[in-house]
């Protein structure tokens, strides 16, 4: 078997009292190959994409006009000064990608404006290519057409969809629809927000697929984030993690169902039951299924946690860890920090904030300490709401 599964709890024993048992499920990749993956690009094409982001000092004499897109106005400037636009620099990013991409991955390129537009559906990477020529942007913002879209080509195959857009919605507003979309298992989006957009429904679709929201205040950051979220080898594919308890399992950072489509990491999920005085039993059990990359079989692990009483205080202590169940308060902040801030409650999340980092401050990872910091000097909501997706699932 490639894959690995840990189960740690916060406490060995029950107590005289009701007991907040918070757990830790690891999958590990204990080995990795090459894996097909069904890539989407689900690319903006509307006008805003014609923005350029780090402007020249320019004149008059360069300015070809301006025009107002997704209610803002916008300068256009010649073609032929030197410098591209958000779309163009896009377009790099996503050759980069396909340059690099396995010979193996299925690519689905999907462009939206005014209307929607699957320019290819799953050729190779090398075929792909040729479709990025001739792309150009004009019109509004079918987002939600284009999302609906994707969905539709997705089979059961493990889909990751890239979605790029710098505006807002113009053909379907209501956020709660976007949270109302059903997803493929083991898919996963992961929208990337270019300067001025709705960061509440890319936020709704990166949790409806357990993916991770990015935003960008410069398009040329794309590149990056191509080369973090681009196909990698893995230790299983189509992998999804149950679990099981008598009690009412709260999860922090991954929303159930948990379908993983493709293991290319460690994978940590965190949660907690509420265990009644002197419980005797199984607390929480967790079973991981997947295909195998190397025997191409499924396999299936499983793990528990069951809890005695203790003797004593002594007993009860001696069997309690404290640095998980601040593990799991700390990504129970970071959720709530972001609520906070979707409800438009900045003051409150600010204050939540500084708990969040002496919560950090008291675990001593690293990892957690440099994730606050960017949370703390982030300039503005859709950065923070970003950076803590990402921290969730990462």
């Amino acid at each position: 078997m490639v894959l690995s599964l840990r189960l740690e709890g916060s406490h060995s024993f029950s107590w005289n009292g009701e007991l907040r048992f918070a757990f830790r499920t690891t999958v590990v990749p204990e080995k990795v190959k090459p894996v097909p993956l069904d890539l989407f690009i689900v690319l903006d094409t509307s006008g805003s994409m014609t923005i350029i982001d780090n402007p020249p000092e320019v004149d008059d004499s360069l300015i070809a006009g301006t025009a107002v897109v997704d209610g803002h106005e916008v300068r256009y400037l010649k073609d032929d000064i030197g410098v591209k636009n958000r779309l163009e620099v896009a377009l790099d990013a996503i050759r980069e990608l396909l340059e690099k991409a396995e010979s193996t991955t299925k690519v689905t390129i999907i462009t939206f404006s005014d209307n929607v537009n699957v320019l290819c559906r799953r050729v190779p990477p090398s075929v792909a290519m040729e479709y990025l020529e001739g792309i150009t942007a004009d019109g509004n913002t079918a987002l939600y057409t284009a999302v609906k879209k994707a969905i539709s080509l997705i089979d059961e195959n493990p889909a990751r969809i890239l979605l790029i857009t710098d505006g807002y919605p113009t053909d379907v507003e209501d956020e709660r629809e976007y949270s109302k979309l059903e997803l493929p298992r083991f898919s996963q989006f992961i929208p990337i927000g270019v300067g001025e957009y709705n960061a509440k429904i890319l936020r709704s679709l990166a949790d409806l697929s357990n993916g991770r929201f990015y935003h960008v205040n410069d398009v040329s950051e794309i590149s990056r984030i191509m080369e973090e979220e681009g196909a990698k080898p893995s230790g299983g594919i189509r992998a999804k993690v149950d679990f099981f308890s008598r009690f009412p399992l709260n999860f922090v950072n991954y929303t159930p169902p948990i379908y993983l489509g493709t293991v290319e990491g460690v994978v940590r999920i965190y949660g907690f039951v509420q265990v009644p005085p002197r419980y005797s039993g199984e607390v929480v059990r967790v079973r991981l299924t997947y295909t195998d990359t190397f025997d191409e079989r499924e396999h299936s692990l499983e793990r528990s946690i069951s809890l005695t009483p203790a003797t004593d205080s002594a007993q009860f202590v001696s069997g309690l860890n404290k640095y998980l169940l601040w593990e799991v308060e700390y990504y129970e902040k970071m959720r709530e920090i972001s609520q906070l801030l979707e409800s438009g409650m900045q003051v409150e999340a600010t204050r939540k904030m500084q708990e969040l980092k002496e919560i950090a401050e008291r675990t001593r990872k690293q990892d957690l300490i440099e994730a606050t910091r960017k949370i703390m000097n982030a300039s503005d909501e859709k950065e923070i709401s970003s950076e803590i997706t990402r921290k969730m699932r990462s």
